[in-house]
């Protein structure tokens, strides 16, 4: 006659034990949830950084071409016998010039150049 293995009695299980499970289950399923948050937030931000990058760069494209037209304008006044209504053109060419490419960039220093030009035309 082949003897069965007598099953093991449960453990019994306490209330505060089971308090402590439901507890650790809220807690990771909180951090799991926080976890969500801030990996949509990361998202958001990377994508906001792209558009302020894109939008930066473009911004820097238009204020350059705003630079070169005033460079032009102040050539023209210079050219034209004006020095005097030159400079203010020129000025403003090169403050966004040295803003946007920098104080050493050769459209800088070709603007530093003629703004000079016109300030000795006027003796």
């Amino acid at each position: 006659q082949t003897q069965h293995a007598s099953p093991v009695p449960p453990l019994p299980i306490s209330a505060d034990f089971e308090h402590q499970v439901d507890a650790a289950w809220k807690e990771r399923e909180a951090k799991r949830q926080e976890k969500e948050v801030l990996q949509r937030s990361l998202q958001e931000n990377t994508a906001y950084v792209a558009y302020m990058s894109e939008a930066r760069q473009a911004h820097q494209v238009a204020l350059q071409a705003v630079g070169d037209n005033l460079h032009l304008l102040g050539w023209e006044k210079r050219n034209g016998g004006h020095p005097r209504l030159a400079l203010p053109l020129y000025a403003a060419a090169l403050a966004i010039y040295e803003t946007v490419l920098g104080p050493s960039h050769p459209q800088a220093a070709s603007t530093l150049v003629n703004l000079g030009n016109a300030l000795f035309d006027l003796g």
